[in-house]
């Protein structure tokens, strides 16, 4: 329809849809009915959701751009965001291994470190890190770097960023430094966090010590 649309007064509508393969009956049948209640919403609903799914590194699944798009004033379902992003082609980014771009790379004072996990002990895993000129660095036993916390950011920083999209390939530390940078600001003031009320962790640390500041001048009066 569109397309017949832009171009119609250039090629004609039967030409064009004579070469699309459409009958003309068919465009002037669609030309005349009235879009439904349920298409102009999605037609008002999908650039919005696309322009917060942009926003926010187009990394959030169907749970997280609801609620971004429940705090940002938009009255949407859960449902119809989901089946909107699937309209838009677009979807959260899921955890799991991509193969990175490597050859050539050197880097050159990278620390890397790991807990005492066989794989990280391996020949083959130091044989590789001396291919890159990185340092391996490993945790003792039950240190407070081997923990579920610890694993769990590691995790989504790898996901979110590393492996996230549009970024790499990662030719310097510095760039991965830089991106980085962007990235802990982009999770601690914007990024919504489910164990946190699906709110960012400044907004729920403020709100945090303002509920506390107001329970102690209570608690004194």
């Amino acid at each position: 329809m569109a397309f017949i649309d832009t171009n119609r007064d250039e090629f004609g509508v039967e030409p064009i849809c004579a070469t699309l393969q459409v009958a003309p009956s068919t465009y002037y049948a669609a030309k005349k009915r009235v879009p439904s209640a349920r298409a102009i919403r999605d037609a008002v609903k999908m650039p919005i959701l696309l322009t917060l799914w942009v926003t926010n590194r187009k990394l959030y699944g169907a749970h997280k751009l609801w609620k971004a798009a429940q705090r940002a004033g938009h009255v949407i379902g859960r449902d119809q965001v989901a089946r909107l992003m699937k309209a838009l082609e677009i979807e959260g980014v899921r955890r799991g291994r991509r193969v990175r771009w490597t050859r050539g790379t050197r880097l050159e004072g990278l620390v890397t470190h790991s807990d005492a996990g066989s794989q990280f002990t391996s020949i083959r895993y130091g044989e590789r890190l001396a291919e890159l000129g990185a340092t391996p660095s490993i945790g003792s036993v039950g240190d407070s770097f081997d923990n579920a916390l610890a694993e769990t950011v590691n995790g989504l920083y790898k996901t979110e960023l590393i492996r996230g999209p549009d970024q790499g390939p990662w030719r310097t530390i510095d760039d991965v430094e830089l991106a980085t940078l962007g990235w802990v600001h982009w999770y601690n003031t914007e990024r919504l966090h489910g164990y946190l009320d699906d709110v960012p962790p400044d907004e729920y640390e403020e709100a945090h010590y303002a509920q506390t500041a107001t329970t102690g001048t209570i608690g004194n009066q």
